[in-house]
């Protein structure tokens, strides 16, 4: 893997989210919470979105060694987890799709949408998944503004795909 690329991808996604400060951010498929992590000091509220406990408490700890306490990380389903975010009337201005290896799944996606964020950044490794989710969520209300490809996996035909939505 490319690590200048890896940077490349965090900067490119810091970039389209254009926080200042007063907003409210959800990572999905967040893993270790390296995403969210680096929104982190640029947001208001963070919340990341993990399937596994193993990657929930990596991410906890990793706010910890980086002194990072506006960001708190949930395990569940992530389907259910934005079921549960809005009934606890969380208003995200931006979410993050750090998309799984085998898609997020047109439930995930329906339940993004419902919280009606102002911008949506997909990342993808996959450009027939990615195509199949930029048209579900296109049919949810989302217009692809721009995507930026990014090559993580030099010599091979790999690579990372960079995508921002916003509303309407």
């Amino acid at each position: 893997m490319n690590s200048g690329a890896s940077q490349a991808v965090y900067e490119k996604v810091r970039e389209w989210a254009g926080l200042s400060g007063r907003e409210t951010v959800i990572g999905l498929y967040c893993g270790n919470g390296g995403i969210p992590l680096y929104l982190a000091r640029r947001a208001k509220t963070v919340i990341g979105i993990e399937q596994g406990e193993r990657g929930v408490a990596e991410a906890e700890k990793n706010a910890r060694l980086n002194g990072i306490r506006n960001c708190r990380f949930e395990a569940g389903e992530t389907a259910e987890r934005l079921t549960e975010l809005r009934g606890e009337g969380v208003c995200p201005d931006l979410i993050v799709i750090n998309m799984p290896v085998k898609g997020c799944g047109e439930e995930a996606l329906k339940r993004a949408a419902a919280l009606a964020p102002a911008r949506i950044i997909h990342l993808s490794g996959s450009l027939q998944l990615l195509a199949h989710e930029l048209d579900t969520l296109s049919r949810l209300g989302y217009r692809t503004l721009e995507v930026q490809p990014v090559d993580m996996y030099p010599q091979t035909s790999r690579m990372e795909i960079v995508s921002l939505l916003v509303k309407g």
